[in-house]
């Protein structure tokens, strides 16, 4: 499990990008996952600003990473009555945001400081390297995330990518 997890970390090193509709890219992503977390008694709800936003993106890389961040959502749902995950999309300038927010245990103020170092982890089944391959991901595709979290109230992660307005690197 570690060399796959390893072996993920250096698998995107230099992304596909390409303009890509958010808006599909998430419908179709949820349709993917819902089940699964309906099993685990987990709500999914998405909210999308606009009829269609697009934005500059690895549809692959994208997958994994948002992939990675529901799987956390679901882990820090476990033991939560009413668990939901919300997912919300809206343009920022020439960013379009990607919040995913969730009601669960959240995160400790300590074990916050350590959310990207390379295998830090809370999880007892855990590798300590998803966060830092999300990260790389996203720094791959000149996009950011940013991790708000309060202990018995939720966590919220925004991963921030360039819309179609940005003009993307050709280099």
């Amino acid at each position: 499990y570690l060399l796959k997890a390893l072996k993920n970390y250096s698998l995107f090193e230099k992304p596909v990008v390409q303009e890509i509709s958010a808006t599909h890219f998430l419908d179709d992503f949820i349709a993917l996952i819902r089940d699964d977390f309906s099993q685990k008694s987990i709500r999914i709800h998405s909210v999308i600003s606009e009829k269609d936003i697009s934005v500059w993106a690895d549809s692959r890389a994208l997958h994994h990473i948002m992939l990675n961040l529901l799987t956390n959502a679901a882990d820090a749902l476990k033991d939560t009555s009413l668990a939901k995950i919300v997912i919300n999309v809206t343009r920022k300038g020439d960013w379009v945001e990607i919040k995913i927010d969730d009601n669960g245990c959240g995160i400790s103020d300590t074990d916050q400081q350590n959310l990207f170092k390379p295998f830090f982890t809370s999880k007892t089944t855990g590798t300590g390297l998803g966060l830092v391959i999300v990260r790389k991901m996203l720094a791959a595709m000149h996009s950011h995330i940013k991790i708000e979290s309060y202990q018995g109230i939720g966590t919220t992660v925004t991963i921030s990518l360039p819309g179609k307005e940005n003009v993307w690197p050709k280099n």
